[in-house]
């Protein structure tokens, strides 16, 4: 492992003033568990040093952070892409036998870095932020409560009482949990959110205590935990409400569900085996890859639960503007529109410190943006599949069975997601093209006077808002044609056979709209109308062409027609030829201007784009693509301070002590980030950075930001990246165009590879490719130390806290 200088120079005896009390079982990683009450010691995914990125960072000349508010939408989106490439995709990966042997820089930013940011993304913007509505208010308690109230009468009345939200979720919900997950509690004051806040400020309302003193009130255990006090306790870690956005959109709502989805799938992926809650001595199998994991994927799952049936019954309009709720199942817009809103109003009681209760919702934007019905149908697609492959979280008779939650309520977001699909082509098509915006006719008056109306259909598609629908079409089809899903009814072989088809046919007709606007060197607009197919949009920016490259993949992978993968790589080879930026490793946001302004969209779509190109490109072709990653990831993610700050596992293990980015890599620890008490792991939601010479370039300097540099925050950061010519950096990453595989089969021997089944359930083409070794002549032991102990420590403790060796 190439370990950096400037982080080993550092006196271990730092770990011994630290308030975590890790145990070093190497100098690669640390043990990181709690010492429950009951005497149980319960082990929890842990960090590792990073290895040195020194060869991927060159100093960016000027950073200015634009704007930190977070926004779920687009952090939320830009943070599943990092999540899709990290532990579970390195997975993908090294299935689909991409060539990533001894690549540590790779492993490590993909396995840690941007699984970390991933997660804090997640847990920091929908539970500790309090930025949302608690989902002890939502509608799955609600029916919960009630059930349960309804077997507690007797024919004489001794005081029986109808339970309360609250009471169910205290009472019955949380000690199932923890005897289900072996974890002795939750982190107080966190407030999982079933429907995120529009928007809000990431800066901490608080310190970040780092002392092992949590006083629980619980079990009376006072400290000694082995864990920092702020694991078991979100106080500080909330936002400032009165920087909330507290409307609901629809498009975040969407993204959340997506997002949340995924990481139920991860977080119970597997089961861990513990000492028993119950007597403390046996070793049993528990749920969750461990404790901690186990928690946070059932308050995921639990979340979304609420989220669906709340968008079922509360958050559906009618053509009046109403309010109400639909049946997804037998629903059909031609016996009257139903539909989600863009923005909702939820009335709110603010009762001291208590959640939020909603009393109602009202509708704010009447439209209805493609984008959040692209999100909305992507989302509930997901969420379905979790409900009946997370055998072990969802199950028939819970918690009889040993499952959390009814695996009957994935008809929601199943009936959902038809639901949304009849829409989109009802509301949002124009001779079956996509369009972005649909009005309806009769809204209230002051809705007339708030926007400038134009009912029915735009005639205007934003390629953004067709690329997120492409992956929610693609998605829909994949849930519907799933085995695991199909077990039920082993006479079909598709759920919903008239709407995949519906859904692929929407996808290749607006694909072949997508290669018929195409430029002559592969080039995007930011939109386009659909009636004569002229742009109404800029031409000349980045973000539109990575959006067609990941759209016509997503065509490509849903009918493996090679006219999209070729559109594809067109605009491929053209956004490195005249977007990239090799002194500074950054896509330019605007051609020919040197400053690059990078948003969460940005992320979101060159990640993407990045990350499916490398699956859809014969392996041998791909090296250069993964040496290149970590030069993007390093520039675009950490040097411009788009990564605002990170926790400890992710490499600030001395949190707290001496310099606030211990780890030298230009991320401070959260606590001791930007604002007066620091700032949550978030992504910024938009920076600009002048890749011209310092001082020298006006635009730039008149943009209104904070400036940022990486050494701000005291780390000793280094710099070793060797630049290439800009011709050469471009060059090197560009592919065929056309790739004759039946011939490249047939004459050159390549071999013709199998779909690949991801993690997730969705389907991967694999395309052909020349022979490659299987196997390796290196022991089991050295191909652990050269690859899998670059995240999971030489031990292999980073796995699940268990020694590789016991």
């Amino acid at each position: 492992m190439a370990n950096s200088t400037s982080i080993y120079s550092k006196p271990l005896v730092v770990f011994f003033y630290v308030a975590l009390v890790m145990v070093m079982s190497t100098s690669a990683s640390a043990d990181y568990s709690i010492n429950a009450p009951d005497g149980r010691m319960i082990h929890l995914k842990e960090g590792t040093f990073q290895p040195d990125l020194s060869p991927y960072r060159s100093k960016l000349p000027e950073v200015k952070i634009l704007d930190r508010t977070f926004m779920p939408k687009y952090q939320q989106w830009a943070a599943n892409e990092e999540f899709e490439i990290s532990q579970t995709g390195l997975n993908n990966m090294v299935r689909a036998a991409l060539p990533l042997e001894h690549n540590a820089a790779f492993i490590w930013m993909t396995n840690q870095q941007l699984y970390w940011n991933a997660r804090n993304n997640l847990g920091f913007g929908f539970a500790a932020s309090h930025a949302g509505i608690n989902m002890v208010n939502g509608p799955y308690f609600t029916m919960k409560a009630l059930e349960l109230s309804s077997f507690n009468r007797l024919e004489r009345d001794r005081g029986e009482r109808t339970l309360s939200n609250k009471d169910a979720m205290l009472q019955w919900y949380f000690p199932l949990v923890w005897k289900r997950v072996g974890i002795p509690r939750f982190p107080d004051d966190g407030q999982p959110a079933y429907l995120e806040f529009e928007s809000g400020d990431p800066h901490f309302v608080a310190p970040t205590p780092v002392s092992d003193t949590f006083n629980d009130p619980q079990s009376g255990k006072n400290g000694k935990w082995g864990v920092p006090k702020y694991f078991f306790s979100n106080r500080q870690w909330r936002w400032d409400r009165d920087k909330m956005v507290k409307y609901i959109d629809m498009g975040s709502i969407g993204i959340m569900l997506k997002r949340a989805s995924m990481w139920v799938d991860y977080m119970w992926k597997a089961t861990h085996t513990g000492e028993s809650p119950t007597n403390q001595t046996k070793r049993i199998v528990l749920a969750g890859n461990d404790a901690e994991e186990g928690f946070r994927g059932m308050a995921l799952a639990t979340t979304r639960v609420n989220q669906v049936l709340a968008l079922k019954a509360q958050l559906v309009a009618d053509e009046n503007g109403e309010l109400g709720g639909v049946n997804p199942k037998v629903y059909d817009p031609k016996n009257g529109l139903k539909y989600f809103p863009h923005r909702i109003w939820p009335n709110l009681l603010l009762a001291g410190d208590l959640p939020e209760r909603q009393w109602g919702f009202e509708v704010d934007d009447p439209r209805s943006f493609l984008f959040d019905q692209g999100a909305l149908l992507w989302g509930n697609s997901h969420f379905f599949q979790s409900t009946y492959r997370m055998t072990e979280m969802f199950t028939d008779n819970p918690p009889v069975d040993g499952g959390i939650l009814e695996k009957s309520l994935g008809a929601v977001p199943h009936y959902l997601a038809n639901m949304i699909l009849k829409n989109i082509v009802a509301m949002h098509t124009k001779n079956g093209i996509l369009v972005s915006t649909w009005e309806p006719k009769k809204v209230d008056w002051w809705i007339d006077k708030k926007f400038n109306r134009n009912p029915g259909s735009s005639n205007e598609i934003q390629i953004t808002d067709m690329g997120l629908t492409f992956i929610g079409l693609k998605e829909y089809v994949d849930r519907m044609r799933d085995p695991q899903a199909l077990i039920a009814t082993p006479d079909k072989d598709d759920l919903e056979p008239e709407l995949t088809k519906l859904a692929i046919e929407i996808v290749k007709k607006n694909a072949d709209f997508l290669l018929s606007v195409q430029g002559g060197r592969g080039e995007f607009c930011v939109s386009y109308d659909v009636t004569t197919s002229k742009p109404t949009g800029a031409c000349d920016l980045g973000r539109p062409n990575f959006t067609g490259v990941f759209a016509l993949i997503e065509a490509y992978k849903l009918t493996d027609e090679g006219k999209y993968i070729e559109g594809a790589r067109k605009t491929w080879n053209y956004v490195w030829e005249s977007y990239w930026h090799e002194p500074t490793g950054l896509f330019r946001s605007h051609l020919g201007d040197d400053t690059v302004r990078i948003h969460s969209l940005d992320i979101a779509a060159q990640l993407r784009a990045y990350r499916e190109m490398m699956f859809a490109t014969p392996i041998h072709m791909t090296k250069p693509f993964i040496n290149k990653f970590s030069r993007w990831a390093v520039q675009t993610l950490m040097m411009s301070g788009m990564i605002q700050s990170e926790e400890n596992r992710s490499g600030e293990l001395a949190m707290g002590v001496g310099a606030s980015d211990w780890d030298n890599d230009g991320v401070p620890w959260l606590g001791k980030g930007d604002g007066k008490f620091g700032i949550a792991p978030t992504l910024a939601l938009e920076v600009a950075v002048n890749i011209a010479k310092p001082g020298e370039n006006k635009a730039f300097n008149d943009l209104e930001g904070q400036k940022h540099w990486a050494e701000m925050y005291g780390g000793k950061i280094r710099y070793a990246y060797k630049a290439l010519s800009q011709e050469k950096a471009s060059e090197e990453m560009k592919l065929p165009v056309k790739i004759d595989y039946e011939d490249m089969v047939d004459e050159k021997g390549w071999e013709e590879r199998g779909e690949l089944l991801r993690w997730d359930g969705t389907v991967q083409i694999l395309p052909p490719a020349k022979p490659f070794k299987r196997g390796s002549e290196l022991t089991g032991r050295q191909i652990f130390e050269m690859n899998c102990a670059h995240c999971h420590g030489y031990t292999g403790e980073g796995i699940t806290g268990i020694s590789y060796e016991a």
